[in-house]
């Protein structure tokens, strides 16, 4: 009898324990991501329907990449392209896109072919820069010389010093830069050079919330299941 009731109070520590568990959960996200208050809003509301409160940490865009791979202390990732998967394997994309994100080539002066998806060919022409951690850069980049740098700020004083001649970035995050910074006469080409979707990611030790959380996700953004 007292065998079974030690068995009992067990098992409902450990379960009682995991319920709790579920009822925050913390989230890695690249830094600047409060530039996109809809997709910080809707992630929320969605958890929020599934009585999930969230804890969201920004961090420079590498680190939130491998803080949120480790599994060590954060739960999901905020929002990554799909061609993240494979830096994200300890993690599962929920298939409901959250927004879509323009790449731009940024420059001092007005330069020849640097809008639209014929524009990536022409970077090769120049010196380029891109933030770390930036997963479709990377890739779109992969071929070309391609200066790192980890703040935005960064890559536009290296703009204006010609170590750059081109600063390629989500168009998003130039809006928090001083506007006295923007008025040193940057070029943002349009269009992009490239469009893309941003897709949440959960670890998998919740895999069990997986089809919850993607059916309140699509519900809140009005976007459907892929």
């Amino acid at each position: 009898m007292k065998h079974a009731l030690l068995v009992f109070l067990i098992v409902s520590f450990v379960y009682s324990d995991h319920i709790y568990a579920q009822r925050l959960f913390k989230i890695s996200t690249v830094a600047n991501a409060e530039l996109l208050p809809n997709v910080i809003n809707n992630v929320r509301a969605a958890y929020e329907l599934l009585g999930i409160k969230l804890e969201i940490t920004p961090l420079p865009a590498q680190r939130s990449l491998l803080e949120a791979q480790k599994n060590i202390v954060f739960d999901a990732e905020l929002g990554r392209v799909v061609q993240a998967e494979n830096q994200l394997s300890n993690l599962i994309r929920i298939p409901v896109s959250l927004t879509e994100l323009s790449l731009v080539a940024v420059a001092h002066n007005k330069l020849q072919g640097l809008s639209g998806q014929q524009g990536i060919e022409s970077l090769e022409q120049f010196r380029v820069g891109s933030m770390r951690g930036l997963v479709i850069t990377d890739l779109l980049l992969k071929h070309i010389d391609n200066q790192l740098v980890d703040r935005t700020k960064q890559g536009f004083d290296m703009l204006l010093y010609k170590r750059l001649e081109v600063f390629v970035i989500p168009k998003f995050m130039v809006s928090k830069l001083p506007i006295k910074l923007l008025d040193g006469g940057y070029i943002i080409h349009e269009p992009p050079l490239l469009r893309v979707k941003i897709f949440h990611f959960v670890h998998k030790k919740h895999q069990a919330l997986i089809p919850d959380i993607t059916a309140a996700l699509s519900e809140v953004t009005g976007n459907p299941i892929e």
